[in-house]
């Protein structure tokens, strides 16, 4: 055999490879793994082209999941329409927040208290869904925008995660406090959900505030510990009396809030 037989031979064992495969595939007779292996590279064939025309790949990507999102509230005033949603829950009594290490204020917020009710849960979460629309494609973008599902911390405000995940159209998952079911193998085993996501799938963690973000840093390592990935963590406040911006971007999480409360405590 000459070496133009040997590449024709080749060429035809590939093709028939190919066209097996694509079969299988068609049918639905090929493992699931190998079918995502093979989109994904399709599909970063066709991205390499787009990109070589010039195309923003990331712009046009986020411009597509923007429109999931419902915007009630206009970019312009979507924090001076949370600073005075804000105020109507206001404690003006001397306070002590965070759990692990407890600081005093001299008002706060009773975000979690307040989004008890359905309506005002409901506010605030188009509130959130408002301000990523706004900054999935405008200036100061969010950089991890793309997530699977949402998970709130029990202890925080599951309510108002439970209303944005109904926005945005993903599953919800809540964290609890303390293990259950004596099943450490299983991710039921300190999370609550209607059905199990996939290994590897991304959460946003959504809560009204951040204190000391413990809570943030627990919930973290929780999911990691069950092969999730989380990137970013979204809040409608931030008071700025504690270093929680610090302690979860130690956690190579991004902390995004829509406005920032406590100046005063700088």
């Amino acid at each position: 055999m000459n070496i133009f037989d040997f590449i024709n031979q080749l060429i035809l064992f590939l093709l028939a490879i190919s066209t097996l495969v694509g079969i299988l595939d068609f049918i639905g007779f090929l493992p699931k793994k190998i079918r995502n292996w093979l989109k994904l590279n399709r599909m970063d064939a066709t991205l390499d082209v787009l990109k070589e025309f010039g195309i923003d790949i990331d712009q046009h990507r986020r411009s597509n999941i923007a429109l999931k999102y419902p915007k009630k509230f206009t970019d312009e005033n979507i924090e001076k329409v949370t600073n005075n949603a804000l105020k109507k829950y206001k404690i003006t009594k001397k306070v002590s927040v965070g759990r692990h290490r407890p600081t005093e204020l001299d008002y706060y917020y009773d975000l979690i208290g307040a989004t008890c009710n359905e309506k005002v849960a409901q506010y605030f979460a188009h509130i959130l869904s408002t301000y990523w629309f706004s900054h999935l494609t405008g200036k100061n973008r969010i950089e991890n925008y793309y997530f699977d599902f949402i998970v709130t911390p029990k202890s925080g405000s599951p309510l108002l995660g439970y209303e944005f995940s109904k926005l945005v159209d993903k599953p919800f998952i809540l964290h609890e406090d303390t293990e259950r079911f004596g099943l450490e193998d299983d991710m039921r085993f300190i999370f609550d959900c209607y059905q199990i996501p996939d290994k590897g799938a991304t959460a946003l963690i959504v809560d009204d505030s951040t204190t000391g973000g413990s809570m943030v840093c627990r919930t973290i390592d929780d999911l990691r510990k069950y092969g999730y990935q989380v990137y970013t963590c979204f809040v409608v406040f931030e008071p700025k009396s504690k270093n929680a911006r610090e302690r979860i971007l130690g956690q190579n999480v991004e902390l995004v809030s829509v406005v920032q409360t406590h100046d005063d405590y700088n």
